[in-house]
């Protein structure tokens, strides 16, 4: 893929998949970003107004709007980087699923979403990655510094 980075209301990345063909794809990608302590859920929110204007930005420039969520976590025992890439039309149709476990409405945000990825009783990663409308891709860092010192 090519890709540009934006500083717009409701998106953060262009990407365009099979740029010198007719099959051209290209996407509008908000990322949402969060390190998770290991005494804090894994999950985020993606609140509706953001979800509104990424697809208005999206529709406005004739992109596919698409969400980046990004954590970090020792979830598996390393220090990790995971980068979740889904549609936004994906997600909708996967927060009205009441068998999906790891992406729920959220009724705090006014029908915005929940991503998650562990429950109360399990690793849900395991789910999530066999999804196949997630593009799942995660980072393990071998050296990870707290406090840097100048």
């Amino acid at each position: 893929m090519r890709v540009a980075l934006v500083d717009h209301i409701g998106a953060d990345i262009i990407a365009v998949k099979d740029a010198e063909t007719k099959n051209e794809i290209k996407y509008a990608i908000s990322v949402k970003g969060r390190n998770f302590p290991d005494s804090e859920s894994k999950s985020t929110q993606f609140d509706k107004h953001n979800a509104e204007m990424l697809a208005d930005f999206a529709d406005s420039f004739g992109m596919i709007p698409a969400i980046a969520f990004v954590f970090t976590d020792n979830m598996e025992n390393n220090q990790k980087i995971r980068v979740f890439l889904i549609t936004l039309d994906a997600l909708n149709l996967k927060a009205d699923d009441d068998s999906i476990s790891y992406i729920k409405r959220s009724k705090s945000t006014g029908g915005g979403y929940i991503f998650n990825t562990q429950g109360r009783k399990n690793n849900l990663l395991s789910e999530i990655k066999k999804d196949p409308s997630i593009d799942y891709t995660e980072l393990t860092m071998s050296h990870f510094v707290k406090d840097l010192a100048i």
